[in-house]
């Protein structure tokens, strides 16, 4: 299906619209659609947001949410364990369960000295932190195999109650939040039915709570607020607008995608929730949502009482690249031209760490876009911005290598591939082994696990491109796109 320039046009002008809207781009959009570059300015000094001194350093002497608290930097003030004794340290406990199989993917909390943690089998387990011996074990209902019905695929909380409230441990399993009673792991039965509340999208990734609000990303999409005290609902934050909502323009149609998987984090002090998106679906292919699709790759930030956007970052518009980012927002304080303020540091998969602003979203450094071609795959179109770094990269070393001889290949792949030991290698011009994906002689695959002996990086691209260009590429398998291929080997 091919779709009118015309309509492309006018989607692209709603989508520069939208994104005027976004605190951190306002008055950065370019007056002229055609420009090549604009960029998103970095805040002044004194529009950044002075440091109040939250969290308290008492706060990182316990680990009482996955991730190690509401800030989901992943940092203890414990000293026990230092420099100078931790060669010393010797195997203490193992736990086996003793059934089931699979992987653990959630970081175990500990309270009182007890460790909650959930394992293959589906159930969730306390255990003895000093012996390891098991306390109790709870095993939610699953009716299914998704992602969303490994119970605390991703996370966990505890939350310690109030006067009126008992403390619960919490945690999410396929379309429900369960809530159990830490000394004996029965359900909470105050909290919605017999203990568990519904959950639309499901979830994954370990909540936040503020005040009595738990704010918990959904697997599938959307943002939910709950009272922690019974289970209710409270609020629910879109992730893919509809209607007349901000965002909704962006989406030539609403698919599914824009969910929240890389995890969240809670500034108690403001009563603000960050939540970290992933990128719109299907993968690789958008032509059933066509536009920006807000609030995709996004940074969001909600009012945690209420659920309402306060602000959004958007990396990458309309991304099909699966560029998804894969990890929660870490709460953190930096200092600038002598001042301490506060700003949400945010990973991701193209590289970046985007550094903004707590309560504005500014950005604290220039945000640099690059008009590229919107030509893709045919019935699909790409966003007519995208990011493209200021920064050179900081290593020279062979780790960061951009321009590769035959020489820097592996010993092992110059003495069994072929076209390395036929010497065809050096023959590629120097342009074209420092982009292999577009080499029309030899394309360099990733293959195996990265070594980070070699570095191969895509070069200028019109579009972005799933590319393994940015990422240490070693062992490559080399193919000759010609019809008289020489049988297929690995140089690992």
């Amino acid at each position: 299906m091919r779709v009118p320039l015309r309509c492309l046009t006018a989607l692209s002008a709603l989508n520069l619209a939208a994104l005027a809207q976004s605190p951190p781009a306002r008055d950065h959009v370019p007056a002229d659609p055609g420009a090549d570059f604009y960029v998103i300015p970095a805040a002044r000094t004194e529009e950044l947001t002075p440091a109040n001194n939250w969290p308290p350093p008492e706060s990182f002497r316990t680990w009482t949410r996955s991730l190690g608290g509401p800030t989901s930097n992943r940092f203890s003030a414990l000293d026990q364990i230092n420099k100078s004794n931790v060669a010393q340290l010797k195997l203490a406990w193992t736990y086996q369960p003793g059934d089931g199989t699979g992987n653990i993917q959630c970081n175990p909390i500990v309270v009182d000295g007890t460790m909650f943690a959930p394992i293959p089998s589906g159930h969730i387990v306390a255990l003895n932190a000093a012996t390891g011996s098991e306390l109790w074990r709870f095993k939610p209902e699953r009716k299914g195999n998704r992602q969303e019905d490994v119970p605390a695929r991703r996370g966990l909380l505890y939350w310690p109650g109030d006067a009126e409230h008992a403390a619960r441990v919490i945690f999410a399993a396929g379309n429900w939040i369960y809530a159990l009673y830490p000394k004996t792991g029965q359900p909470v039965d105050s909290f919605g039915e017999g203990g568990h509340t519904g959950l639309p999208a499901g979830g994954t990734v370990a909540g936040a709570v503020f005040q009595h609000v738990l704010v918990v990303p959904g697997y599938l999409g959307d943002v939910f607020g709950y009272d922690v005290r019974n289970g209710e609902l409270l609020w629910t934050f879109k992730t893919r607008p509809t209607g007349n909502e901000l965002g909704a323009s962006t989406w030539s149609r609403v698919e599914e995608g824009a969910n929240c998987w890389g995890g969240m984090a809670l500034d108690e002090s403001r009563g603000i929730a960050y939540i970290a998106t992933g990128s719109p679906k299907p993968n690789f292919f958008g032509s059933g949502h066509l536009g920006d699709n807000l609030f995709s790759n996004c940074v969001l930030a909600l009012d945690a009482r209420t659920g309402k956007r306060l602000w959004h970052f958007q990396e990458i518009r309309h991304d099909v690249w699966d560029w998804d980012i894969p990890a929660p927002p870490n709460l953190v304080t930096v200092e600038r031209e002598g001042r301490r303020v506060d700003a949400v540091a945010q990973v991701t998969k193209l590289g970046n760490t985007l550094l903004l602003d707590r309560v504005s979203g500014q950005p604290l450094f220039p945000f640099r876009l690059r008009r590229v071609a919107t030509r893709v795959l045919p019935g699909d179109t790409a966003a007519l911005y995208h990011q493209r770094s200021s920064c050179r990269s900081p290593s020279r070393g062979r780790a960061s290598r951009r321009m590769m001889s035959r020489t820097a290949l592996p010993r092992r792949a110059r003495s069994c591939c072929p076209w390395c030991s036929a010497g065809i290698w050096d023959r590629i011009r120097p342009s074209r082994r420092r982009n292999p994906r577009s080499c029309s002689t030899f394309t360099a695959a990733r293959n195996g696990p990265a070594r980070p002996s070699i570095r191969a990086v895509a070069g200028s691209m019109s579009t972005p491109m799933k590319s393994r260009g940015s990422l240490p590429v070693s062992a490559t398998t080399i193919r000759r796109r010609s019809s008289r291929r020489p049988p297929a080997r690995r140089c690992i």
